[in-house]
């Protein structure tokens, strides 16, 4: 709060204290609350999700943004934990979508998942870099067949692949 108020007062040139940053923080929370708690109430009806939590401090701290992207909004909230309580809580107990993510054991219980694709190719390309022969392989097959996903995967989203045609590519 107080660098904020140091950048307004120093490079804007407009008077401002922290306290004052706080209230129209507070203000801005107000107003947001009822489009905030719409949202709230979305996610858990989505079919697809995409789930990640960062760490951040909440003062001092430690806290976690949790990150909830849907078709057409993306939800963040704020919290004090990183434990499967949280995904729960916000998406509750029937959820029975698909939520897209890094593998973390916080979202095991939350309807279907989908590994995040950048992490497994992570996975794939430090297997391919293995000094083990057999893991080396593993990694280069798995990567080839990826890159062949992927490749038919964006044909279908350009449109010049139909998406029943990708399935029975993908067979």
């Amino acid at each position: 709060k107080r660098r904020v108020a140091l950048f307004y007062t120093m490079v804007l040139r407009q008077p401002c204290s922290a306290s004052w940053v706080v209230k129209l923080q507070n203000q801005a929370t107000a107003a947001l609350m009822p489009a905030y708690r719409e949202l709230l109430d979305a996610v858990p009806k989505q079919k697809v999700l995409g789930g990640d939590e960062s760490p951040t401090k909440q003062g001092k701290i430690k806290a976690w943004l949790w990150t909830f992207v849907a078709a057409s909004f993306t939800l963040f909230a704020l919290r004090l934990s990183r434990k499967a309580s949280v995904p729960l809580e916000i998406l509750g107990q029937d959820f029975d979508g698909v939520i897209t993510c890094d593998r973390a054991k916080m979202y095991w219980s939350c309807g279907q998942l989908q590994w995040c694709w950048a992490h497994l190719m992570r996975d794939f390309q430090k297997w391919k870099d293995h000094p083990d022969g057999r893991v080396k392989r593993l990694g280069c097959d798995l990567l080839r067949e990826t890159r062949k996903l992927f490749e038919l995967w964006h044909k279908v989203r350009d449109g010049t692949l139909t998406r029943s045609e990708f399935v029975s590519q993908m067979k």
